[in-house]
Formats: structure tokens, sequence, C-alpha cells
């Protein structure tokens, strides 16, 4: 297998109180010589129980990802500072599945998130509101077949919403 690419990060700050961050990556990851693989289900495997995976992707890895996010801040009263976040992550489709069966394709997907918070400016208490998949987005983590038939995937988690406080003693 050969695995290489490229990844970068740029964060700028136009303000005291405003980041903007941004990450890229490219990855091409693929098996360079694997001529006696496991077969695919819909290849028929117990017909020919292998098949050449050179040249194709590794699985679970996309070619592309990338997040953009938004951190600002400012303070509401003596010592407490009022701020919010919010990203977005995208992958590019991907094969999931080891023998590069068509059952194991999970399409490109983009989750947004996001959180509000107060905490005092020594960093002492930390009060937030986030939410995560905000817009709810249908999306899978994983997809696979079986030799047996069985199609399996794992969803990935729906909106979910929660508070979070954390104190440093």
């Amino acid at each position: 297998m050969r695995a290489q690419g490229v990844e970068a990060d740029l964060i700028v700050a136009p303000s005291e109180w405003v980041s903007l961050n941004a990450s890229f990556a490219y990855t091409d990851a693929h098996y360079v010589n694997y001529a006696n693989a496991p077969n695919a289900p819909e290849n028929n495997p117990g017909v020919n129980p292998v098949q050449d995976l050179s040249g194709v992707s590794l699985p679970g890895v996309s070619k592309y990802a990338f997040t953009l996010g938004a951190d600002a801040s400012h303070p509401v009263s003596q010592g407490i500072d009022a701020y919010a976040h919010a990203d977005n992550l995208h992958r590019s489709r991907f094969n999931s599945s080891a023998t590069n069966s068509i059952f194991g394709v999970v399409p490109a997907y983009g989750v947004l998130n996001g959180k509000i918070g107060l905490r005092l400016a020594d960093g002492r208490y930390d009060f937030s509101f986030w939410a995560r998949n905000l817009t709810n987005k249908n999306y899978y983590i994983t997809r696979g077949g079986s030799n047996f038939g069985l199609i399996t995937a794992v969803v990935g988690d729906p909106r979910t919403f929660g508070a979070t406080f954390r104190a440093k003693l």
C-alpha cells in the first residue's frame, strides 16, 4: 500500500476577538499490489473468492477533507467573556469496505456544529450550550456487505444538543 498527500491549516485573526480557521487535506492512499484480495459479495465470492485490488483506494480514506470554522468572543462584564464557535466538516466520498464492495460506498457529507457560552476571563469556570449536526444531515460513517448477503451501515449522529459546565479547581 502507498499513502501520500498534503495537508494545510490556516488561522486568521482579523481582530482581537475573532478568529477564522480552515484546514484542507488531500490523501492518495491505495493498494500498490493486492492481486489476492477477498472478493466483494456482489462478485459471487463462492465462485471466485479473490479479486485484484491493485491501484484501488484504501478503505475508509476520503480523497478530500476540509473544515471551516469561526470563533468569536467578547467581554460582557468585568471578568466575564461571551463566546461562540461554529465549524463545518466535509469529507468526500469513500469506500469503507475492505473488499471495495459497491455496498461500502459512503457518499460525501458535511456536518455543521456550533457552540455559545460564557466563561470567566481567567478560565476558571465555563458554561456553554452546543449543537452537533445542526442541519440534521443524514450520513453514513461506514457501510458494507458480507458474503452472506447482509448489508450493514453505521449512521452518523442526528442533530444533538447539549450543555457543558467546566471548572478548573
